[in-house]
């Protein structure tokens, strides 16, 4: 698909290379003040302006009613990234140096490790923790790469200054080096620790080194062209916006609690400025869902109208069967609704009359009728001239939700499937595609 914007390249970098850093890093929009909520009371025509950072970078949009989707301006001064030279640092810490807690004690008996010895008798006693001091000097991203071997496939933890950085797993029989890139770490003393989740590992050693700075190709020759070529003027001069600032500026925003301010009130008392841009979810209004709440529509927009932008997800709960998303709760099989008829530009009328006439099983009738109604409400928002950035069926590969947990190939077809529904049979032309299928063979 076209130009689409997609939020994950499979990469190990954990320093911010989401490859939608462009929108689905939308989600950490900064800077709308309250100062902008005050000044809608005051005139309901004059313009608002966000400052998103001090290098005047601005995302501006009218607030007059009667011509919303044309008098959006955005603004921005282009800063040139520092070239940021760091010494050449490279460090090992053999784990038989550190200091072991609990039921840990030094081994030799598996071939392979360095040094004198490895750590092992990670057997989930209680206490158990080996950790190390190291100094650095210069603080900036550095890289580490953890050593372990285990007989079976076994999850554990790598933790830096007390925060965890993430899990390393094992079942090689053998050391093998698991890399976590993008770790920031202050100038001087710091502490690495390995911590048990599952256990029954040995640890080598540690080696930290300088992260590979990113190149700037990564964030050069970026297209602001969107997938849907009749994307309306106000939606395609956001994404313009967007790409103008990647890979100089981080934007930040929050997801709330459904249909509440609790987490936004809550960042302004601490900051004295809102997000720019909210997320929201359609998690209420899926027709299987048990409980029912439309309250996101009002939040999302009285959230445009102070100069925010507005984000949607959909936990969407399978159209048939239990009401539930995740797989496990569900008998739901993307693969029943599967279709290769010409469906996504039928009337519903069409569609209902192919269902009833047996010509449709339940699955591919209830999908596209889920659908249908999740844009019946999305173009509540297109007629009021709100752009969304768009994320559906987040997370596939994960396979923990119904829409990722059955073949590439299924998850790709619905994929393709809603977008030709909503784009071009909807006409839901103030849409941003996300995507965040997070395993690039799932592209669509």
């Amino acid at each position: 698909m076209k130009n689409m914007i997609f939020s994950e390249k499979r990469i190990y970098k954990a320093v911010a290379f989401v490859a939608a850093a462009l929108i689905s890093c939308a989600f950490f929009l900064s800077g709308c003040g309250n100062e902008n909520k005050d000044a809608l009371n005051k005139d309901n025509s004059q313009e608002i302006t966000n400052n998103v950072t001090s290098e005047n970078v601005q995302y501006t949009q009218s607030t007059d009613d009667t011509n919303t989707s044309e008098n959006v301006v955005l603004t921005y001064s282009k800063v040139d990234r520092e070239d940021v030279s760091i010494s050449p640092f490279y460090l090992e810490l053999e784990a038989e140096d550190g200091k072991i807690e609990g039921s840990l004690t030094i081994g030799s008996s598996r071939a392979g490790f360095s040094g004198s010895g490895y750590v092992t008798n990670f057997n989930q006693s209680k206490g158990n923790l080996w950790t190390m001091n190291f100094e650095v000097n210069e603080e900036g991203f550095y890289k580490f790469t953890v050593y372990t071997s285990a007989n079976e496939h076994k999850i554990n933890a790598l933790n830096v200054n007390g925060v965890n950085v993430g899990s390393f797993t094992d079942d090689s029989k053998k050391f093998t080096a698991t890399v976590f890139d993008g770790i920031f770490l202050n100038k001087g003393e710091n502490v690495v620790s390995v911590t048990e989740q599952w256990g029954w590992f040995d640890l080598d050693k540690v080696v930290i080194e300088n992260s590979t700075a990113l190149s700037n190709d990564y964030y050069n020759g970026i297209s602001s062209e969107l997938a849907n070529k009749n994307a309306d003027d106000k939606t395609r001069r956001i994404m313009e916006y967007l790409v103008s600032i990647y890979g100089n500026h981080t934007l930040t925003g929050q997801y709330c609690d459904n249909g509440k301010n609790t987490e936004i009130d809550a960042i302004y008392e601490a900051t004295g400025k809102y997000p720019a841009v909210r997320g929201f979810d359609f998690i209420f209004m899926s027709p299987n869902s048990g409980y029912k709440n439309n309250s996101e529509l009002d939040r999302a927009k009285e959230w445009a109208k102070t100069g925010g932008l507005v984000s949607f997800s959909w936990h969407w709960h399978s159209p048939v069967g239990a009401t539930e998303f995740y797989t496990d709760s569900t008998d739901f099989k993307l693969r029943k609704a599967v279709s290769n008829l010409e469906l996504a530009n039928k009337s519903a009328k069409e569609i209902k009359t192919m269902y009833e006439n047996g010509e449709l099983r339940e699955e591919q009738y209830r999908l596209i009728a889920d659908i249908d109604i999740i844009s019946f409400y999305m173009k509540q928002l297109q007629n009021e001239g709100i752009t969304i950035l768009w994320r559906p069926l987040h997370e596939a590969s994960g396979g923990w939700f119904w829409w990722g947990a059955d073949g590439k190939d299924n998850y790709i077809w619905l994929w393709q499937f809603m977008f030709t529904r909503q784009t071009e049979y909807h006409k839901l032309n103030n849409l941003i595609w996300v995507w965040n299928g997070q395993d690039n063979e799932r592209y669509p």
